[in-house]
């Protein structure tokens, strides 16, 4: 099984910087020229439905480039072209071709995607031989489409079915028309600019118009509902009962600012009192974690003397400020999302019997040591949805940032990691990314298994505080930690021991 939506994600990033994201309202995969969009998909998916997923990106992510270049065109007909039906679906299937050849030469591995998705197209009936009813239009349409896709593009799965819809076109219209159709799209697929699809498609109707054969005519007169559909993003439906369940839909709940005043904020105040003390226990070992090899080297280059200080940051007085110039230095290294469990096993947040007041409480902590320390950082919560909160800063805590209070729901961890995940493939800049998952760990480790697998495959480095559970989650092993609520501090500062 494949961690779909951080697989989709890293992979749009990797073509450029293409932004993909799910919409739940979408009932298919399209482009608005700009980003990528998928409809509601499961968490998680076989191999093949991945790689046909994965071919859509591509492709949509060709046409960003290559099409509407990066947004700067709308993908409308040039001047003095007049729409028809036929025309569009003529560029289409010609501007599909030209994106996918230089998307091939831009990113070799895409090919492998772009073929598993015309494998599937294949199987699913979507690609097909003619049949005897076969429209005038769809010929030409379909069998200018294969012709390209087979010998053009190399989707040699194709061969059969491109020879036979060419066969059936030649003697519909002759070999005469048929090559000199072939001719004109030749140009179209190997020009550098996205008009000329739309003037081969311009050239070819008007060449199809003014011939006496009945079949050309019927052909260049054809009307939407005698074409059948070439757009590879129809293949991929929205899956209803991911979107029924919520899955991997973030749904925003109703957050509170912690340092503001207010009465659902005041349900946080004892959990903020217990950071202090919990800060206390792991700013010095967390510090030494984080920087250590940068203090090492600015103390070595400031006083010519080898070694660290022992002596962490927070409470070093006559070297702080060179420390403090480190920091600053290598702010930009690291990112840091913090993943608070929010469903109702985890208790209210204003009961220090309850693991939802520890997770609290050491989140505050850490937001406080990030900030003291110049990394960037952010915090989400779960139960069965998902909560965002801030984008990625150094800032500290700020009376503008969001921060759940109320507990509820059941613990869908899985899907929580995958929407965190993306937000740090898609927005975090820096050369290390770590997520840090706080929960009491009664989640569903099967499932959760594959996205941590997927995240360190993207280079997100997973880590995990187990509050209140001395044992679980044995597939991270050293990047978990468990511990009493009252031990929280102390499972922190475990998760980390691996840390270098």
């Amino acid at each position: 099984m494949k961690a779909l939506q951080i697989v989709a994600a890293a992979l749009g990033k990797s073509l450029g910087g293409i932004q993909v994201e799910v919409d739940p309202n979408a009932s298919t995969a399209y482009t608005n020229g700009r980003k990528v969009v998928l409809p509601v998909l499961p968490v998680l998916v076989d191999e093949e439905r991945a790689d046909v997923t994965l071919g859509l990106v591509c492709h949509e992510s060709f046409h960003i480039r290559d099409t509407y270049l990066g947004g700067r065109l709308k993908g409308l007909p040039p001047e003095g072209i007049t729409y028809t039906p036929l025309k569009k679906r003529l560029q289409n299937a010609l501007e599909d071709a030209r994106i996918e050849h230089r998307g091939f030469k831009r990113y070799p591995g895409s090919r492998k995607f772009l073929d598993a998705l015309v494998t599937f197209a294949i199987r699913e009936g979507w690609f097909r031989n003619p049949s005897r009813k076969t429209k005038p239009g769809n010929l030409v349409l379909f069998g200018l489409l294969f012709h390209y896709r087979a010998h053009f593009l190399g989707q040699h799965a194709l061969d059969a079915i491109a020879d036979a819809w060419e066969k059936k076109a030649i003697k519909t219209f002759g070999p005469d028309l048929w090559d000199r159709m072939v001719a004109i799209a030749d140009k179209a697929v190997v020009a550098n600019n996205p008009e000329a699809p739309w003037y081969a498609a311009d050239e070819i109707c008007r060449l199809l118009a003014g011939k006496d054969a009945n079949a050309a005519k019927q052909a260049a007169e054809s009307e939407d509902n005698d074409l059948d559909q070439t757009d590879l993003a129809e293949m991929l439906p929205s899956d209803s009962t991911a979107a029924k369940n919520g899955t991997d839909v973030p749904i925003e709940k109703h957050l509170v600012q912690p340092v503001k005043e207010s009465p659902i904020a005041s349900y946080l105040d004892l959990s903020k009192g217990e950071s202090k003390r919990v800060y206390r226990k792991v700013a010095g070992p967390l510090e030494a974690k984080l920087w250590a090899k940068a203090q090492e080297d600015e103390w070595v280059s400031r006083t010519g003397t080898a070694g660290v200080v022992s002596n962490s940051l927070y409470n070093v007085q006559t070297t702080g400020r060179v420390f403090r110039n480190r920091v600053d230095g290598d702010s930009r290294s690291m990112t840091v999302h913090l993943l608070l469990d929010s469903s109702g096993s985890m208790g209210a947040v204003n009961v220090k019997e309850k693991s939802n007041y520890w997770a609290n409480a050491g989140a505050f902590a850490l937001v406080q040591l990030f900030s003291a320390l110049g990394i960037e950082w952010s915090v989400s919560w779960f139960d069965d949805e998902y909560y965002p909160g801030r984008t990625y800063s150094s800032a500290p805590l700020s009376p503008k940032d969001p921060w759940l209070v109320v507990a509820g729901g059941y613990t869908e961890l899985p899907k929580a990691m995958s929407e965190a995940g993306k937000q740090l493939v898609c927005e975090a800049e820096t050369d290390r990314k770590l997520l840090l998952v706080l929960t009491d760990g009664r989640a569903n480790e099967a499932k959760t298994k594959p996205i941590d697998d997927a995240l360190m495959d993207q280079g997100i480095e997973v880590r995990y505080v187990l509050i209140g559970a001395l044992q679980g989650f044995g597939f991270a092993k050293d990047r978990v930690s468990h511990g009493e609520m009252q031990n929280t501090a102390t499972a922190m500062i475990g998760a980390f021991r691996t840390f270098a």
